[in-house]
């Protein structure tokens, strides 16, 4: 019987364990809910002072817009020199019709809606003159504002007025309200623009018609008078709501009105005019004498939380209720519960323990259970299959029999096993037939019905191994040709450099670039030109010995490894080898491909021992061998690494030459050959080297080209130019144009049109002023986008020539289809004249005469060469005979100069 008083006992502990719970869970929400409240309400003050802080210096920042937008307007018309000019005039009677003048000048700012009248007032603030349909305007003028303005120098507001009586006390002719802005005039003209407002078209419905967050919120802007407020706009509530109306703050309370009649800003918690408690934010109008209340009734914005606190404690109570019930029906169930739930844990583990059980027989991993000496007791399905054993078969095995290690890997493996709860490592398996797979073992003690057990997890990896054998393979050899790639190559150039120092041999590397192969690329597709280097990668590979190494370095480059090199005319055999190999006809999908390569070749020890300097020393070489015309090879020589310093240095340095203004421009003047008069210049390009001093173009340009650098440059070169004939044209030169050259980088820009119509609008100069020089070389190159640029430009009004005509390679019939202005002879053909050898120069003259085109001759160096090409119909020449490039400023003073010597 002792064991039911037990029961008993603990029920009614329990129980009372529950009842202080539940008494504990409701007091916890009760202070809760009091806190939820506390906080909800500092949350809901926090917010609401936010969304007034914000709606305040949203609307003080549109007032003070408002005032800035007056003075931007008025100050627009007083610093217009036409204005000022006339307002001088008449404040000086000075011109008789200045005040008409005036008045015209005045209507544009007039015919706004917010301004009722315009006026001027001298320095002692009389109105001359007056813009209105009522002249009583003049009266509602405080001379004294006007003096005060213009003793500061700076624009004014007055106060916003509507009827006021005159200095003797009288009252004046009846106006609507205003307040008037005064704008000093420059010193020069000795007065002001008075511009009479009207706050009732734009500054009060800017306050009192824009939309409110809620029904009690209100804007009111006021300004102080002593001991009263003027409420400048109207407010929502009350009887007395007028706009301009004067109100006193009731003494005792904190009121809206007491706190901005104080100055203070910012959240307050106060009483309205109403004398109803609200939260409000003070705002400062900047720039002016106003204060900005945003205010909203403290009930209305209280409200949500005390219809929160009324949900949230019906949901508490609801709470409570609930979890009593829920309580009294679990502590009645939880004897009943507890067999129950016993039987069912009991069941799972002896679920668990079969699924374990079937989950390690039919595992995909292999599993074997060993003794503490590493006899085979059991296995899985998966060992036996995986071994080709039965089971017995596999009970007479041990687990380090079934590893194929070395007797002392073994045995350390055993040791570790010994020493550690568990061990993992990767090895190899025997099959029964001897063969070997590689896995992954993981080893551990289990004690298993208290005996201590030894469980390995085998897991086959063959396929993970062959997976990175693959990516090891993919990450050394070139995808494209299957040749080693960079990274492999370069790990083989070092380590045939290491057997050559210690065998002191000499090794070769070959650095080849395929010639022009980016026009096969462009021209035919990648496709083709993807086929085309693996076809070139399989003939190379076939030309060399079995020890070479060749691989792709990369686009169409390729490094060929030679070792023990005996003499340089070994390399030289490879090298002619490869190139005649590269310079064979290739079929590719249809079509006969041929192609040849430029290679570079550096020697090691000799010029490196370094792997990475080799490379870039054959690289050098190669593009030496590019310079001197493709399809050769050059060795590596050590001036060629001091050039190869000097252009990085140079490419450097003009990188920095953009970005310093180290360019300039000196411009060499084009003449008219009958009268001598300066038509125009050629802008030509030059750089102020810090180090080096002034570079011709000759220096720089290819390298410009070369890198890029061209087109930054051009753009620079075309503005400047521009600009300055621009500069020019307004010093009195109308009819001067400037030549400016073009790049083919620049050219090949289709958004070159759109460019140059860019610079134009920048510097304000015409189209017809600006000529652009194309080579022939460049328009050859592609005729038919050339022609639909050139015919864009000159739609554009803009001039074209060729330049340096005659040494390109432009056949008559594309000439023809070219909407070309001028031809510019060639330096060459001018020269040739004082040998006696003028029959160029004469048919270039000739067929641009047919072409209906100017001629313009370059390199003129002698009076009998001007004279010839003047006789001959060539009507403009540039050259040393009249002046070389010169500065900006050294050829404004050929302008102004007189014209040269015409030829007789």
């Amino acid at each position: 019987m002792a064991a039911p008083v037990d029961i008993s006992a603990s029920l009614r502990t329990f129980r009372r364990l529950l009842l202080l719970c539940f008494g504990l869970i409701s007091l916890l929400l009760g202070i809760a809910v009091a806190t939820f409240f506390v906080h909800q309400a500092r949350q809901t003050e926090q917010a609401c002072a936010t969304q007034l802080r914000l709606l305040g210096q949203l609307y003080a920042r549109q007032l003070s817009f408002w005032r800035q937008q007056q003075i931007g307007a008025a100050e627009l018309l007083s610093q217009d020199r036409r204005f000022v000019d006339l307002a001088g005039a008449l404040l000086q009677r000075q011109e008789p019709g200045a005040a008409a003048a005036l008045r015209e000048r005045l209507q544009p700012l007039f015919r706004r809606s917010e301004i009722h009248a315009l006026g001027l007032c001298d320095a002692d603030g009389q109105l001359l003159l007056l813009l209105s349909d009522n002249p009583a305007w003049t009266a509602h003028f405080d001379p004294a504002d006007a003096r005060r303005s213009l003793a500061l120098a700076q624009p004014l507001f007055s106060r916003i007025t509507q009827d006021c009586p005159d200095s003797a006390g009288q009252s004046l002719p009846p106006v609507p309200p205003h307040m008037n802005l005064i704008v000093p005039l420059p010193a020069a003209a000795g007065g002001a623009l008075v511009v009479f407002l009207d706050p009732l078209k734009v500054l009060i419905p800017l306050l009192h018609d824009w939309p409110v967050p809620s029904d009690s919120a209100e804007i009111i802007l006021v300004r102080q008078l002593q001991d009263q407020i003027l409420r400048l706009t109207p407010t929502r509530f009350g009887d007395n709501c007028a706009p301009l109306t004067k109100a006193t703050p009731p003494p005792g309370e904190l009121t809206l009105g007491r706190a901005m009649l104080d100055g203070r800003t910012g959240f307050i918690r106060a009483l309205d005019y109403r004398l109803t408690p609200v939260f409000a934010q003070i705002e400062a109008v900047p720039g002016s004498p106003w204060l900005l209340a945003a205010k909203i009734d403290r009930q209305e914005a209280l409200r949500p939380l005390r219809h929160s606190l009324w949900r949230t404690s019906l949901l508490a109570l609801a709470s409570l209720t609930g979890l009593g019930f829920i309580l009294l029906l679990w502590w009645r169930q939880q004897q009943a519960r507890y067999l129950a739930d016993f039987h069912q844990a009991e069941l799972r583990n002896r679920l668990l323990a079969s699924r374990i059980d079937d989950l390690s027989r039919h595992a995909n991993d292999i599993i074997l259970l060993c003794d503490p000496q590493g006899a085979i007791l059991d296995g899985n399905e998966r060992a036996l299959e995986s071994y080709d054993l039965s089971l017995e078969e596999l009970r007479q095995r041990s687990l380090l029999q079934l590893c194929d290690l070395e007797e002392s890997e073994a045995a350390l493996l055993w040791q570790q096993l010994s020493l550690q709860p568990a061990v993992r490592l990767d090895c190899l398996q025997r099959r029964k037939d001897g063969s070997n797979f590689p896995v992954e073992v993981s080893a551990r003690w289990i004690e298993q019905e208290g005996q201590r057990l030894l469980q390995a997890i085998i897991r086959d990896i063959s396929e993970r191994k062959e997976a990175e054998e693959r990516l090891h393979h993919q990450a050394r050899h070139d995808a494209l040709t299957g040749l080693p790639n960079r990274t492999q190559i370069s790990e083989q150039l070092r380590h045939a450099i290491l057997r050559a120092q210690r065998s002191h041999n000499q090794v070769a590397l070959l650095f080849l670039d395929l010639d022009l192969f980016k026009n096969i690329n462009d021209s035919l597709g990648h496709a083709t030109g993807d086929a085309l280097l693996r076809a070139l990668a399989r003939r190379m590979r076939s030309v060399l010995r079995e020890k070479d190494n060749i691989g792709r370095f990369g686009g169409d480059e390729f490094l060929v490894l030679i070792e023990d090199i005996q003499e340089l005319a070994d390399i030289v055999l490879v090298a002619n080898k490869l190139a005649d190999t590269v310079a064979q006809p290739l079929t590719i999908e249809g079509r006969e491909l041929c192609v040849t390569t430029s290679i570079g070749i550096s020697i090691a020890p000799d010029d490196s021992t370094s792997a990475e300097q080799l490379i870039r020393f054959a690289d050098t070489a190669m593009y030496q061998a590019k310079e001197r015309g493709r399809n050769n090879f050059q060795f590596f020589t050590s001036d060629m690494n001091l050039r190869l310093q000097q252009r990085l240095e140079l490419e450097n340095d003009l990188r920095k030459a953009l970005q310093q203004n180290q360019l300039l421009l000196h411009y060499q003047p084009q003449i008219d050959l009958r009268s001598g008069a300066i038509v125009g210049s050629e802008a030509l390009v030059r750089w102020q080297h810090p180090q080096r001093g002034l570079l011709g173009p000759d220096l720089f340009i290819p390298l410009a080209e070369q890198t890029g650098l061209i087109s930054d440059i051009g753009r620079w070169v075309l503005h400047e130019a521009c600009l300055q004939n621009r500069l020019w044209q307004q010093q009195g030169f109308a009819d001067l144009a400037v030549a400016v050259n073009l790049s083919a980088r620049q050219f090949q820009n289709l958004q070159l049109v759109e460019e140059v119509l860019a610079v134009l609008r920048d510097t304000g100069l015409a189209a017809a002023a600006l000529e652009l020089e194309l080579t022939e070389s460049l328009l050859m190159s592609d005729v038919q986008t050339a022609v639909e640029q050139m015919q864009r430009l000159s739609q554009a009004g803009i001039r074209l020539a060729i330049d340096d005509f005659g040494t390109g390679y432009s056949s008559l019939n594309h000439l023809h289809r070219f909407p070309l202005d001028r031809l510019k002879v060639d330096r060459s053909f001018v020269q040739s004249i004082a040998q006696q050898d003028s029959t160029i120069a004469r048919s270039i003259i000739v067929l641009a005469h047919e072409l209906g085109l100017e001629v313009i001759a370059e390199g003129i160096e002698t009076a009998p060469q001007r004279d010839f090409l003047l006789q001959h119909r060539c009507h403009f020449g540039q050259g040393y005979l009249f002046s070389p490039p010169v500065s900006a400023a050294d050829f404004g003073a050929l302008l102004r100069q007189a014209v040269f010597s015409p030829a007789e």
